[in-house]
């Protein structure tokens, strides 16, 4: 019973953080996408920044790529088994500018 109550607590505080755009009525401005709110005219969504592959300080791109690989062993019972596991890491931006 604790938990219901709890429940219906966490549901009655998050329910004006939920936003209900109407995707149909939108405006461009200077490339950004503003929705509209289905119930209140006034209000308006700013949509997220497009990712972008961020640079260091040297202007090179923030990505890495780890190659991973294993032989196996003889005390693991898995000699002669090879495999091999490859990480690809990017460092997104999804800052507008100020302006």
């Amino acid at each position: 019973m604790k938990w219901l109550l709890g429940f219906c607590w966490v549901l009655m505080l998050a329910s004006p953080l939920a936003a209900a755009p109407d995707l149909g009525h939108y405006r461009d401005i200077n490339g950004v996408r503003l929705y509209q709110d289905h119930k209140q005219g006034d209000i308006w969504y700013l949509t997220p920044a497009i990712p972008q592959l961020k640079f260091t300080e040297d202007q090179s791109p923030a990505y890495s790529f780890e190659l991973f690989r294993y032989y196996g062993r003889q005390a693991t019972g898995d000699k002669d088994i090879f495999w091999a596991h490859g990480v690809l890491a990017l460092t997104v931006d999804r800052q507008r500018p100020a302006e």
